[in-house]
């Protein structure tokens, strides 16, 4: 059976993936990104779980503090909303 490959926002900007991000959505693919992991305190003690994108096998990897966020990259994946 073919692998899907979903499309990409034509803006692949810093700014762009920035604002995707801060909706709750991939950086890459402007879709949601979903629990890929499970849920743990950061050094300030608050509450989150790993989300990712699960596209065309898309690196995106975040923190998610609650359902309406915030959302914040992964150090291992933070370049993907930084200026070239």
């Amino acid at each position: 059976m073919a692998k899907k490959i979903w499309p990409i926002p034509d803006d692949q900007s810093a700014d762009a993936r920035r604002d995707r991000l801060r909706g709750g959505l991939c950086p890459i693919h402007a879709m949601p990104m979903t629990q890929i992991d499970g849920w743990f305190l950061d050094d300030r003690k608050r509450k989150f779980t790993v989300v990712g994108c699960v596209l065309n096998d898309c690196r995106a990897r975040a923190r998610m503090y609650s359902s309406r966020g915030p959302w914040e990259l992964l150090e291992e994946c933070a370049d993907l909303a930084k200026d070239p």
